[in-house]
């Protein structure tokens, strides 16, 4: 797919880029949705993409009502598990550069991702903690 999600305007939603977007394999490619317990609808979804055999593209979006209560967070660290496990040890990360909330989840607060900020878009590389994998390992047991 010759478009990188993050990477500035959003590209016209064709059947190719549509079958891209909903056709996942649980392991190289994944996708989670988030819903309402109290209505079902859909408030969020977070997905990863191979960039390389070792880092992972992902992105999330969140419904308005939703965001600063914890899904962005809880579905990022289940990516990250899932990844973890599929052989990935690094997530890569385009958003707005003036995007505080998502620089504060992807740079983390111990400074472990490093923005790097060209035409107003800031992409990081995030390495994945090895820990995690050893704990969704030990809650499946």
């Amino acid at each position: 797919m010759s478009w990188r999600a993050g990477a500035g305007s959003t590209p016209p939603l064709t059947g190719e880029l549509l079958r891209h977007l909903t056709t996942v394999d649980y392991a190289r490619r994944l996708a989670l949705a988030g819903f309402d317990p109290s209505t079902g609808r859909g408030i969020a979804i977070a997905r990863y993409e191979p960039v390389d055999d070792w880092t992972a593209e992902v992105a999330i979006a969140v419904d308005p009502a939703w965001r600063r209560v914890g899904p962005a967070t809880a579905m990022i660290e289940l990516l990250a598990e899932a990844a973890l496990k599929h052989g990935y040890d690094a997530f890569a990360v385009a958003y707005p550069a003036d995007n505080r909330p998502v620089a504060a989840l992807v740079t983390g607060s111990d400074g472990s991702g490093h923005q790097q900020i060209r035409q107003g878009l800031a992409e990081v590389a995030i390495s994945l903690d090895r820990t995690l994998a050893g704990e969704a390992e030990r809650r499946q047991a």
